[in-house]
């Protein structure tokens, strides 16, 4: 479920393995209240995903990006804020009570993002708030493999994880599955072309194959092409400052 960074982007929403896989596992994490993470590196559609599926369930949501300094203090006030709409300046522990009672009336899905960003301290005062509430509620750490080590870090916080999940690149067979679905310029391109667009740029990254798709659209519509092409691809290249790659798919497939 990967959203593009630009509107004016004409592609398909996808849903890889990754999202099925997730989708399967969402309703568990909600109606039972879990702790759970969902991590990887950037650009595999993690936010996007989880963003949609939150918003999707109709639950209360409390969206949290991870501040630049995530003391307990600041996440405590940043959640309660979230919940109250009101800006607060007291006291860490006479926030805490108060943000507890809301977490425990209204039971909100609590998501962390860019969770890399979380120090132990940190990552400790959620778990006293998810222990705090009989029960529990949905909180869920969303971000890169940094976040996966800070959390592994702390035994107390991983041991509570149920139904964690770890978003990888695409695999090539699912690449050359998907990309025909994905745009236009590639629902006739030749699997050969694609597969040295992600060998050599995309990575099977989905933010990659955006920003590429981006600009071999812009390219397309420049000079009236409908399907991928080895000099959409070229100048798509030189464009991402990826020279060397852009002479070796020219004279590797001129030669073919």
């Amino acid at each position: 479920m990967f959203r593009h960074f630009s509107p004016k982007l004409q592609a398909s929403i996808l849903k890889t393995t990754h999202v099925r896989e997730v989708i399967e596992r969402f309703d568990e994490v909600l109606d039972d209240n879990l702790m759970t993470m969902f991590w990887g590196e950037a650009g595999l559609g993690k936010t996007s995903t989880i963003r949609y599926l939150v918003e999707d369930s109709k639950r209360e949501i409390v969206w949290l990006e991870t501040p630049a300094d995530p003391s307990p203090a600041s996440i405590t006030r940043a959640i309660l804020e979230k919940l109250t709409g009101v800006h607060h300046r007291g006291n860490r522990y006479r926030m805490a009570h108060e943000l507890l009672e809301l977490l425990a009336l209204r039971r909100p899905v609590v998501c962390i993002d860019e969770a890399q960003r979380l120090r132990l301290r940190a990552v400790e005062c959620l778990r006293s708030y998810w222990d705090g509430v009989d029960g529990g509620f949905p909180l869920l750490f969303v971000g890169g493999d940094a976040a996966r080590r800070t959390i592994e870090r702390h035994q107390m916080v991983l041991s509570r994880l149920r139904l964690d999940y770890q978003f990888d690149a695409l695999d090539l067979d699912e690449v050359l599955d998907l990309m025909p679905e994905y745009h236009a310029l590639y629902r006739a391109a030749d699997e050969e072309l694609l597969s040295r667009v992600d060998n050599d740029f995309a990575h099977g990254n989905l933010r990659n194959w955006a920003q590429f798709t981006y600009t071999v659209q812009k390219l397309a519509a420049k000079h009236d092409r409908r399907t991928l092409d080895l000099d959409l691809v070229h100048d798509a290249y030189l464009k991402h400052n990826a020279p060397r790659a852009a002479e070796a798919l020219t004279k590797e497939l001129s030669h073919a």
